[in-house]
């Protein structure tokens, strides 16, 4: 059994499986930021417990609108890169 350096047999599919991708990844991405100004991290718990300052509560609510709206936007997109990446699943090595 060989292992293919590609995922895709030609570079058109190759191409639009990157198109995609660069559909989906901001909703994604914006998704990620908005799950980590909810959920602190290993070191952020470690550094409020020694500050007591509620800078986190800042941030979050201050970030969190701008999160929301920015992955409102990107949604349609998200959307689109999908319905692309979907159909190419089955195309793969």
């Amino acid at each position: 059994m060989v292992l293919y350096t590609t995922p895709f047999p030609n570079s058109c599919l190759s191409a639009l499986h990157c198109v995609s991708w660069a559909l989906i990844f901001p909703c994604y991405w914006l998704v990620d930021r908005l799950a980590a100004s909810f959920i602190p991290t290993t070191y952020e718990k470690r550094q409020r417990a020694d500050d007591p300052c509620c800078l986190q509560l800042l941030c979050t609510a201050l970030f969190t609108p701008i999160y929301l709206a920015l992955l409102v936007a990107s949604l349609p997109f998200a959307f689109l890169g999908f319905l692309f990446w979907s159909p190419l699943q089955s195309a793969r090595r």
